[in-house]
């Protein structure tokens, strides 16, 4: 039935603010997929009452116990403030890229995967302003037999460079025609911050 584990949520919160989740649950088939249904919703409905974003992964094991592994990252994007925060359980790093830079990982404090997080989750916080690129994505679009992690990683910041530019759909087309490939499910989300002084009247645009 090719069902997986592997979603991404985009929430949108008050104050023009954004939470971003990319999660992956452990496995295939009918089992992942049911999992990771259960696993969004109760992430979804967490960030949405309002709960700190550290708190989140620690309140989510309180709910449904440790009867699966997965990863997760979920970000909370405040345009007005000009930042992003990060909370990262087992996850690939994010990606951000800033106008004449490389685009470079998000470092975040190691955390464990879902299903084993008991305390707060650190939260890092990094500046996210106009022209900059977020980049979101689970492990199977750049881990591959026979190769490093890290080496999918740089892969996909080259990529990124590259295209960096270009309307954000044709940033995520690139990512998923350069290195797509994998047997693994793959999930992606590409954040632009626009320029609010080239922003229509609707909190987030469709870029």
């Amino acid at each position: 039935m090719h069902l997986g584990g592997d979603w991404f949520d985009l929430i949108r919160l008050d104050g023009d603010r954004l939470a971003v989740v990319v999660g992956d649950v452990v496995g295939h088939q009918v089992e992942a997929a049911a999992d990771m249904a259960q696993l969004r919703t109760i992430v979804n409905t967490l960030i949405r009452l309002g709960v700190p974003l550290g708190e989140v992964f620690p309140r989510q094991t309180d709910l449904i116990g440790a009867g699966f592994l997965g990863t997760c990252v979920a970000m909370v994007v405040d345009p007005a403030a000009g930042e992003a925060a990060v909370a990262r359980v087992g996850h690939p790093h994010p990606v951000l890229a800033r106008p004449g830079g490389a685009p470079t990982p998000i470092e975040t404090a190691t955390s464990l995967p879902l299903g084993m997080v008991r305390g707060p989750v650190a939260v890092t916080t990094v500046p996210f302003r106009p022209g900059d690129l977020l980049v979101a994505y689970t492990d199977g679009l750049v881990e591959r037999r026979g190769r490093t992690y890290d080496a999918g990683l740089a892969e996909l910041c080259g990529v990124v460079d590259a295209v960096r530019d270009a309307p954000v759909e044709a940033v995520a087309d690139a990512l998923l025609g350069r290195l797509a490939g994998a047997e693994d499910d793959q999930a992606l989300v590409v954040l632009r911050h626009v320029d609010p002084a080239a922003r229509s009247p609707t909190p987030f645009p469709p870029q």
